[in-house]
């Protein structure tokens, strides 16, 4: 039996990339860094016949916005790219195809969340530290399985940790943690995604004259920082109240003030 799945190596094998971007008002917010993550994931999985250029993504992208710009300004759009042909394990090709989607968004800017976040570390679950960590591919499972704990623990989000037990990231962002005047988040070393707003908090945290700090992250200092904030490009920034069985209750200013300058900034 054939089907459309047939020649889909990122759904046999999880042999895919994907970029999704906020899109606000029909223009993509923070192109140029997706489009970097991108050029880095085809590199390391070997897309080297289909890869494609800046102005090609660019156009790709923005032709499927006005097809759909009449349904909504703001959306999520989703570019997933695959390998092309067959072979099993070992693939026959290193061209590509993709596959584009979207969702609509009811905002224009960033909202401030103000709903509690509980969050707690998902257990006997560990990311890899190695070259593909800092990259959205399409071989997930860690991440559907995290989502299965928060569902099944009836958290608000679950926190990641890596091989060695240092803290990764979230379910679907990277951390910050706000202590003492310093910014802290986990390397790029400590198997986090490279996540584009992650870029830009590093950036604002310098515009405003704020330390920031990429090191290795113990659950333990967690406990006792004066705010937990949890980044994502779509969602953009939104504060840890609490992490379960943790009696502290996190406050969020400094989340605020990076929040009003990240909107300031688009």
């Amino acid at each position: 039996m054939i089907n459309c799945y047939a020649q889909n190596r990122s759904f046999k094998y999880g042999d895919g990339l994907f970029e999704t971007m906020r899109v606000s008002k029909g223009q993509i917010l923070f192109f140029d860094d997706h489009y970097a993550r991108l050029q880095l994931g085809f590199e390391a999985l070997g897309y080297y016949e289909g890869r494609v250029k800046k102005q090609e993504f660019y156009d790709l992208v923005y032709d499927f916005i006005k097809k759909h710009q009449n349904l909504c300004a703001d959306m999520r759009v989703r570019v997933t790219f695959f390998r092309k042909g067959g072979g099993l394990y070992t693939p026959n090709s290193s061209k590509c195809d993709y596959a584009i989607e979207y969702k609509c968004i009811d905002s224009s800017s960033y909202i401030d969340y103000k709903t509690n976040c509980t969050v707690d570390l998902v257990p006997d679950l560990v990311l890899s530290c190695d070259a593909y960590s800092n990259l959205k591919t399409t071989s997930a499972l860690a991440y559907v399985l995290a989502g299965l704990y928060k569902k099944r623990e009836r958290l608000n989000d679950v926190l990641l940790q890596n091989a060695y037990g240092y803290i990764a990231e979230a379910q679907a962002a990277n951390v910050f943690v706000y202590k003492n005047g310093y910014l802290y988040t986990p390397s790029l070393d400590q198997g986090c995604i490279k996540g584009v707003m992650r870029e830009q908090i590093l950036k604002l945290g310098a515009q405003i004259g704020l330390k920031t700090i990429q090191k290795e992250i113990k659950l333990e200092e967690l406990y006792d920082a004066d705010e937990i904030i949890l980044t994502n490009t779509i969602q953009g920034l939104r504060s840890v109240t609490q992490i379960r069985g943790n009696a502290k209750v996190y406050n969020q200013k400094m989340r605020r003030r990076l929040l009003t300058v990240l909107n300031t900034s688009l």
